[in-house]
């Protein structure tokens, strides 16, 4: 599709982004105020990310990655309300970005705790495909799991 080529040309472009398209694509579609014309443009963009994703983790998986977390704060269409809003506020604004291309990383990342980087998908899978050695320190960290991802789109229909 060709959401997903343009986020694989700007991943490439290895220039750090102002923002996420991802991140800007899902509040669009998480948003109740949203109207449905806009929803339709966004949605095949949405499903697109979410079929890359599906299958990078179907990769690292084939490769050997097996140790994941899921990261409870920050990320893509996270809030949380109450005493506790400045913690989570501090900790969204921690933005993680590919140590290889620079890209935000609002929706997952491969951390490599023995180098202290981490790397987008697309990134972990060529460098771990090089060297299955760093395998055991690395760990799929993730925002959204494959339940969140397949309600998303349909959350507006």
């Amino acid at each position: 599709m060709e959401a997903s080529k343009d986020i694989v040309d700007m991943q490439d472009s290895c220039e750090p982004s102002e923002f996420s398209l991802e991140l800007l694509l899902f509040s669009i579609a998480a948003d109740s105020r949203t109207n449905i014309d806009v929803l339709n443009r966004v949605l095949p963009m949405i499903e697109s990310i979410r079929d890359m994703e599906v299958a990078y983790r179907s990769q690292l998986s084939d490769l050997g990655l097996r140790a994941k977390e899921r990261v409870n704060s920050g990320g893509a269409g996270a809030s949380k309300k109450g005493p506790g809003r400045k913690k989570a506020v501090a900790e969204e604004e921690e933005e993680h970005e590919c140590d290889t291309c620079r890209a935000h990383l609002p929706i997952s990342m491969v951390h490599n705790s023995e180098e202290e980087v981490d790397y987008c998908l697309r990134h972990a899978i060529e460098t771990l495909s090089q060297n299955l050695d760093q395998l055991k320190h690395c760990k799929l960290m993730y925002y959204y799991d494959e339940v969140r991802f397949s309600i998303l789109p349909e959350d507006k229909h």
